[in-house]
């Protein structure tokens, strides 16, 4: 629906789509599918932070009970390591260049992979 929107609330984008002055909706609709914008969209940042926005805004009660949980035992890692640090205690690992990084074997199965402090 073509519509007056005030210059206040148009933000612009990267993303272009040519077509001529006084377009129909169908050559606006194949231009846009042409250029596959939709999908580009998708991809940018601004898009994933929307809806990163709007799935938090949809958690129920025990979904964000979880995450709060969740966010509280990762800080707590964070802080541990952090502290161990600064007494000298725990010494931060260099960062592996590609050819070290080849090298290392792989962790067997019987490992926990999330005893490294894995996602949340």
């Amino acid at each position: 629906m073509r519509q007056i929107i005030p210059f206040k609330r148009i933000a612009l984008t990267d993303l272009k789509v040519k077509v001529p002055k006084n377009a129909r909706q169908k050559v606006l609709t194949e231009a846009w599918e042409k250029k596959n914008i939709a999908a580009k969209w998708e991809n940018t940042a601004w898009a994933k932070k929307l809806g990163a926005k709007k799935k938090r805004a949809s958690l129920t009660d025990s979904e964000r009970f979880q995450l709060m949980v969740a966010r509280k035992q990762k800080a707590k890692l964070v802080n541990e390591k952090l502290e161990m640090i600064k007494a000298g205690t725990l010494v931060p690992k260099p960062k592996p260049t590609k050819e070290v990084a080849a090298a290392e074997p792989e962790p067997a199965a019987d490992e926990p992979a999330a005893a490294a402090g894995g996602d949340y």
